[in-house]
């Protein structure tokens, strides 16, 4: 998913200053107290977000929150493993069920065939062609609206539809793929051995896909020439790329790619703690610093290229930093960083979507706040502003000589500060900067801090080859120590 920035240019030669929000966990109303969990979440923006919940007794309970209230779309009768939205707002879901819309004493589709799409015209889950044979584990899209689709089937079902009989496709090897009208094969064979699908990922132009046999073998590879998996990571002594499970895959901009799950070694690599890149650029295969304490069961990447992990841990493997269960890496200072404050226990989904990051989980709080399993990062600065008018503004400047740049700009006089919004190019003055002045210096790691009366604490980096020189703010944080990373 990709984020659009709000405020987030500074030019030193133009004086108005944009700030970005304030952000810590926050719940949407009161989230779904009537759940026991909640498995997946998508979202199409701040209006359509989606999130399956397990309420008990198997059954699973599709929730939309339209910016101001919680509703219903349906319910299936055992997991919701992923959902993913496409471009035009349609919903798909897909698990280890095989029945739809419970009405009264049964259910009204007792064979979706374990994918389902939501059909806003009938309020209700509708069949994806006629589903596939067994469990689905994984929904992935791309620039083209084709829906890849994992797990551990090895058949499409024969439908009709429009007067056009589909016949079932045979010898899948846990993927097939729906262009919205009929299933095709997806490059694998169960003839071949292969039997399950662990993840697939995308950015949209490039999908990635780990795979797995009976006997355990791990394939991970990308889809190439639109016809076939080739092989990206090395398999070891034992004929597999990876010694433990993989449960998530995403893929950045620059089509580099990081498999996350519960592993230490991948691609011949040791001393890899559950989480790992691969470069394009030069094809091999990372860690990220010393990886996680614990098992990552999702990834998002927003329009930065910075990577969210959330899962089952509380902080890096090596002890160095820690964090409640959701965690960035940031793809400038390649580091990891804290995402607000955390959540209370587990978290089973991520989506780093616009100008927000939505999570969703096992959890009960989210930064103090009763969230009832379901959060979403962040107010916006006007808020921020007038529940917080005597805080003050610092500035991490990460160039050498940033801050004497800034003053013979004229950046630390009663410039005004402004919030842009790049979707809508509207601004609204939000206050002064004024007293600007040097709080400490860090020469080791190479910046400066500021301070400014009123309002908000920044972080700036500077943007490479800008002319005239321009900064983004990439942290803002409070003085009661609520923080937001981008």
């Amino acid at each position: 998913m990709r984020t659009s920035k709000i405020g987030l240019l500074i030019s030193v030669m133009a004086f108005p200053m944009a700030v970005h929000a304030v952000e810590d966990w926050q719940g949407l109303q009161t989230g779904i107290p009537e759940a026991v969990s909640v498995e997946a979440v998508a979202v199409y923006d701040a209006e359509n977000v989606y999130a399956a919940a397990d309420m008990g007794n198997y059954r699973r309970t599709v929730y939309k929150w339209d910016g101001k209230n919680w509703s219903t779309l349906g319910t299936l009768n055992y997991l919701v493993n992923s959902m993913v939205v496409d471009k035009n707002n349609r919903l798909f879901v897909g698990g280890g069920f095989y029945a739809a819309n419970w009405q009264g004493p049964g259910w009204l589709n007792n064979n979706v065939g374990y994918i389902a799409e939501f059909d806003p015209a009938t309020s209700k889950f509708k069949l994806v062609g006629a589903g596939v044979n067994n469990y689905v584990k994984t929904l992935s899209l791309d620039n083209t609206g084709n829906l890849f689709v994992g797990g551990s089937f090895n058949q499409t079902n024969a439908y009709t539809q429009n007067s056009t009989n589909y016949p079932a496709i045979t010898d899948l090897g846990g993927v097939a793929k729906w262009d919205g009208v009929k299933w095709s094969q997806a490059g694998l064979y169960y003839s071949g051995g292969w039997r399950n699908t662990l993840a697939i990922g995308s950015n949209g132009s490039e999908t990635v896909g780990a795979f797995n046999d009976l006997n355990g073998k791990v394939m991970i590879s990308r889809w190439t020439n639109n016809s076939y998996w080739g092989e990206i990571a090395p398999r070891n002594a034992n004929n597999t790329a990876v010694n433990g499970s993989i449960s998530s895959i995403a893929v950045n901009s620059k089509g580099d790619i990081y498999v996350a799950g519960n592993f230490n070694e991948i691609a011949n690599i040791t001393g890899i703690n559950r989480i790992v890149k691969f470069e394009k650029a030069t094809g091999m295969w990372k860690p990220l610093q010393s990886g996680l304490n614990g098992e990552v069961r999702s990834l998002s990447i927003d329009s930065n290229d910075n990577l969210y992990a959330a899962g089952n841990f509380t902080g890096t493997a090596d002890g160095s930093k820690t964090f409640q269960f959701v965690a960035k890496f940031d793809d400038l200072t390649q580091s990891w960083q804290s995402v607000g404050s955390g959540m209370t226990s587990m978290v089973n989904g991520i989506i780093a979507h616009k100008n927000s990051v939505y999570a969703v989980g096992t959890f009960s709080k989210a930064a103090g706040n009763l969230v009832n399993y379901v959060a979403k990062l962040g107010t916006d600065v006007e808020n921020a502003a007038e529940t917080a008018p005597n805080n003050q503004i610092a500035l991490d400047a990460y160039e050498r000589g940033l801050l004497e740049g800034m003053k013979s700009c004229g950046l630390s006089g009663q410039n005004p500060v402004y919030l842009f919004d790049e979707l809508t190019q509207q601004g609204s003055l939000i206050l002064p900067m004024v007293d600007m002045q040097i709080l400490n210096s860090d020469t080791k790691n190479g910046f400066e801090k500021l301070v400014m009366k009123n309002a908000y604490t920044a972080r700036m980096r500077l943007i490479p080859d800008s002319n005239p020189a321009s900064f983004e703010i990439v942290q803002v944080i409070t003085n009661s120590g609520a923080s937001n990373n981008h």
